[in-house]
């Protein structure tokens, strides 16, 4: 099955994902669905009429999306081909369907659904396959970033007010900050403007040491702050996915979510993860009668335990470095002995 000439359109309910969507180029249009469309009957029937709008040829419904809701949604685009996951009420609504299986990656979900399509030929991503958006910074495009920042660490503390249960202690932030400091590393953070009072508490906390860039970069600007830095930290969250998508070496921070299904693609990452007996709960206990009242799983991670990772990740950095260089002077070596010889 192939779809030559084919329109792309991505339909999200995160307003930053759709502003991704658009400065990647990555689709022909994105349409905005109202965030509530899994609580409110109102706005599922909006963004129902929206998706009969859309009049698609092809619907993928994505494991993001899977579920009762994404079957709704998928029937009532009335696209002729309709492929999701075998997963909550309505499957029929479905044409294609494909297991949800919980030992993969969700990566690797996702391209089951084309390969459910016929396209059998489609592998894994290896390498880096985000396009090279950060020649378009004006601020911190080339050597910018380490001009203002010098030797530094990308860090997110995490973005989305819905997912605080995936959230690492402010505390354990700010001593962290303290531990990178002294290693010669500067912090800057990143993240929604939602976040600036927030890592301005966690900054001053560490003794003002680092930048609090929360709301002032552009996607482009991100970036290019992640290929120039020494290392990305985060929470289990986009930051993450992006480093990956970069090829990135990164260090996750994860409690109620998994990082071998929903981490950070690859096998170059430095992920903290407890595996606790009720980990992962993916919030379930947090939105229950009563919540999570203790949440280990998120503050049994040691600042030491995180900071061990991160020394861990820039000593790979820096062996990869030198090798590549020492490398490079036997190469040089070399051509300058065979201009001697010859």
């Amino acid at each position: 099955m192939t779809y030559p000439g084919a329109r792309i359109t991505v339909v999200c309910t995160s307003g930053p994902v759709a502003e991704f969507a658009q400065e990647l180029g990555a689709a022909d249009d994105v349409v905005l669905l109202p965030a509530r469309v899994r609580k409110s009957a109102r706005d599922l029937w909006t963004s129902s009429v929206l998706m009969w709008k859309l009049k698609p040829d092809v619907f993928l419904q994505p494991f993001a999306s899977h579920g009762t809701v994404g079957n709704i949604l998928a029937g009532a685009s009335n696209a002729h081909v309709r492929c999701g996951y075998l997963s909550g009420r309505l499957q029929k609504l479905l044409t294609h369907r494909i297991p949800k299986d919980p030992d993969i990656h969700q990566i690797c979900s996702n391209l089951n659904l084309l390969r459910r399509l016929g396209h059998t030929e489609v592998a894994e991503p290896t390498g880096r396959y985000l396009p090279r958006i950060e020649d378009g910074s004006e601020l911190y495009s080339g050597s910018r970033a380490r001009d203002k920042f010098g030797r530094f660490a990308v860090i997110s503390t995490g973005t989305n007010p819905s997912l605080t249960f995936k959230k690492w202690p402010a505390k354990n932030w700010s001593d962290l900050c303290r531990l990178l400091v002294r290693d010669g590393l500067t912090p800057v953070f990143v993240g929604a403007t939602s976040m600036r009072d927030e890592v301005d508490d966690v900054i001053s906390a560490a003794g003002g040491s680092g930048f609090n860039l929360a709301g002032e970069t552009s996607f482009r600007d991100l970036a290019a702050l992640i290929g120039a830095s020494s290392c990305v930290i985060g929470c289990d969250g986009m930051i993450l996915h992006f480093a990956s998508a970069m090829n990135k070496a990164c260090v996750g921070i994860f409690g109620p979510t998994s990082p071998y299904l929903v981490g950070p693609w690859g096998n170059i990452h430095e992920n903290v993860f407890l595996s606790l007996s009720c980990s992962p709960c993916y919030g379930g206990r947090l939105h229950s009668e009563g919540g999570c009242a203790t949440r280990e799983c998120l503050n049994l991670i040691s600042v030491n335990h995180v900071h061990q990772r991160v020394k861990s990740l820039l000593g790979r950095s820096y062996s990869l470095t030198m090798s590549t260089y020492n490398s490079s002077r036997k190469i040089a070596a070399l051509a300058h002995s065979e201009s001697v010889h010859h």
